[in-house]
């Protein structure tokens, strides 16, 4: 959504619209992407598999990208390496996504703008358009991926890296079209077909918060599954 405007951005699709209040429980969610050092040792425990066996991009094998997003990754082995963190760990939700990845600025909410509007953010940095200074999407391929946190000027207001640019973030979320009422702590619907990516990507132009795209959770072979990877967040008790 615009960050100045209470009308829908210009490019927001029929899917991110309308805009509806949602309230959240505290939760703690990774700062940055999931890099390949931190996904080898729950592999090494034999809880996940190898990314990335039947591809020449991922950053999983190569020395000296430790720091860069673990890539190549499919929604179940995404959550199934968020769960093997420990207990309250899991892949985000939509809305706490989107919260993190700065719709809202920090302590934007108040007596008089309950809805947040005015704070509201079009990408996490503002509403400056995206470049090389704020977005890791030098030439639109894996090659060309960035160590997380490698953009500071792009961060959300609460300090989170590359939540537009680097790699596609899977969320808990089956897809569906945006709800028009009011919630508290929406997770989507139970059953579906595909999977909710949020992250625009070095594959992708949309840099807004608010843009989402989808896929099937287990396809094997994708023509952008060099670009997905996840964050993880925690509750809070």
């Amino acid at each position: 959504m615009d960050a100045a405007q209470v009308t829908p951005h210009a490019f927001c699709t029929v899917d991110e619209v309308p805009q509806h209040k949602v309230t959240l429980s505290l939760f703690d969610i990774d700062a940055t992407e999931v890099t390949a050092a931190q996904y080898r040792p729950c592999v090494e425990a034999g809880a996940s598999i190898t990314p990335g066996d039947a591809w020449t991009n991922a950053m999983w094998d190569k020395p000296a990208t430790k720091d860069f997003p673990i890539n190549e990754i499919n929604w179940p082995t995404a959550r199934k390496f968020c769960q093997w963190r420990g207990p309250g760990f899991d892949l985000p939700t939509e809305v706490q996504w989107e919260m993190a990845g700065g719709t809202c600025q920090l302590k934007g909410s108040s007596a008089s703008d309950p809805a947040c509007k005015t704070a509201m953010r079009t990408s996490p940095w503002g509403a400056a358009p995206p470049g090389c200074s704020n977005v890791t999407q030098p030439d639109r391929q894996a090659e060309a991926l960035l160590p997380v946190g490698s953009r500071p000027a792009g961060d959300s207001p609460f300090g989170l890296h590359d939540m537009a640019g680097g790699v596609a973030e899977w969320t808990r979320n089956w897809w569906d079209t945006d709800s028009a009422s009011d919630q508290t702590g929406p997770t989507g619907p139970m059953t579906g077909g595909k999977r909710v990516l949020r992250d625009g990507a070095f594959t992708l132009d949309p840099f807004r918060s608010a843009h989402r795209r989808w896929i099937e959770p287990d396809a094997p072979v994708y023509s952008e599954v060099d670009s997905l990877g996840m964050r993880c967040v925690r509750t809070v008790p």
